[in-house]
């Protein structure tokens, strides 16, 4: 984007600011993510297809990997997954050895035979694994949200211009109607607030305030928690009911369910070893509701017992819990109990 500074201001056209603000939208009709990998323009390069490591191979995960699967110019030769269920389906899918099958990205990486990695886990690991695989040398494929924080997608667009990496990031819906209707309205959003700002909206150029910036540190996610077990629970929760583990840390995956068309929030308590640790506020509605109602990290090293009692009991609601992670001081294969 041009533009030129005098004093504090900094002037550009309003073409150059749509421009600006529609440039994620530009060539967003693909079908479906498209990768270019630096290496095969390399003078060595051993084939014309691109090898594909696919980093999370759940749900998302499952669909990227038929994709680069049915693209002539790639070929799926690595798969990671934490969740043994999905990565031995995706290694039968793909019909690798299962000396290709990773339950630690950290193991895939160090390939020399991977072009590009297709990532597509949960939101808070974009940025940490995609970061390792540019200093990897591997390309990246990253799905949405890039990042959780600004401080991150800056420091993942930093390393991928530092090792000159190529990116691209899940945002081919941008081209859809109701995409570009949205995209208007933060345009609009944006005047505004340039305006707010001390800023001047002119019918040729738009003058910006300029803000000295402010630097933030890098987010940390679960540092020293790495998942070791996942298990099926099956709970119900109406009353009271409780589970047992082994680790420093668990989340439990599930919601609270309503019985009729009436919202709710219940009030659960959860104790742990025999303390109280907090008070859920549980709500049924699905603007507000969780869906990991429950979760302790940072606990000493050893068995422990959580308890959740439910404070105002009702015929109106429950709460569910379905899955179980369990989380260790160390990387090990994570088990899957059923």
């Amino acid at each position: 984007m041009k533009h030129r500074e005098k004093e504090n201001l900094s002037v550009i056209t309003r073409r150059d600011f749509l421009k600006g603000a529609g440039i994620v939208a530009t060539g967003a009709a693909i079908a479906g993510p498209t990768i270019v990998s630096s290496i095969i323009f390399s003078a060595n390069a051993p084939s014309n297809r691109i090898t594909i490591g696919c980093i999370g191979v759940g749900g998302m995960g499952m669909t990227n990997l038929r994709w680069f699967m049915s693209n002539p110019g790639s070929e799926v030769v690595a798969v990671c997954d934490v969740d043994a269920d999905h990565r031995e389906r995706a290694r039968l899918a793909a019909e690798l050895n299962p000396k290709s099958s990773y339950n630690d990205f950290r193991h895939l990486l160090p390939r020399d035979d991977i072009d590009a990695v297709v990532v597509t886990t949960p939101d808070h690991w974009h940025v940490p694994i995609s970061i390792a695989a540019a200093k990897a040398g591997k390309d990246i494929y990253c799905e949405k949200p890039l990042s959780l924080t600004i401080a991150g997608g800056r420091a993942l667009s930093d390393t991928v211009r530092r090792y000159g990496r190529i990116l691209q990031t899940g945002s081919q819906q941008r081209s859809d109607r109701r995409f570009r209707f949205a995209c208007e309205l933060s345009y609009k959003h944006a005047l505004e607030l340039i305006k707010r700002n001390s800023g001047e909206i002119g019918d040729k150029k738009i003058t910006i305030k300029l803000q000295k910036p402010k630097p933030v540190k890098t987010e940390v996610c679960f540092e020293g928690h790495w998942p070791i077990e996942k298990r099926r629970l099956n709970i119900t929760l109406k009353d009271t009911d409780s589970f047992e583990f082994e680790g420093i840390g668990f989340s439990a995956e599930g919601g609270t369910r309503k019985t009729g068309k009436e919202d709710y929030t219940l009030l659960v308590d959860v104790v742990i070893d025999g303390k109280l640790s907090r008070t859920m506020k549980l709500p049924t509605n699905n603007h507000d509701r969780s869906y990991t109602p429950f979760w302790q990290y940072k606990l000493p090293e050893g068995k422990h017992k959580v308890e959740l009692k439910v404070k105002n009991q009702t015929d109106k609601a429950y709460v569910r819990i379905d899955n179980l992670t369990i989380y260790g001081p160390k990387a090990s294969c994570c088990k899957k109990n059923k």
